[in-house]
């Protein structure tokens, strides 16, 4: 019981690392998440934990870091409609920003 337990603790605490990590960085650590995954699957392979308590303490760990589930944060990512940035480039007439790229010839 006390190897599970020291397992789910292992397994909790690098996906929190690899979360801080994508939140600060926005980019997906795929060396990590690939070692992670290795590391989960040994447990299960073992017969540590399941992958239904591997679902848990992954849910568990998303929120600690982004205070919403991973569903309710791909739906904010899916439906996120904050395109001012985008537009900000046609603010200019499009004479304007023609000539920009063009060389002097």
């Amino acid at each position: 019981m006390e190897n599970k337990a020291t397992f789910i603790d292992a397994v909790k605490h690098q996906l929190v690392d690899f979360y801080t990590t994508l939140s600060e960085t926005k980019k997906i650590d795929n060396v990590r998440k690939a070692y992670i995954e290795g590391f989960m699957f040994a447990g299960v392979v073992l017969q540590l934990v399941d992958n239904d308590k591997l679902k848990q303490v992954m849910e568990e760990a998303h929120c600690a870091v982004f205070n919403m589930t991973q569903a309710e944060r791909r739906m904010g990512t899916a439906f996120n409609t904050n395109t001012e940035k985008a537009w900000a480039v046609y603010d200019d007439p499009a004479w304007k920003r023609n000539a920009r790229g063009k060389s002097p010839e």
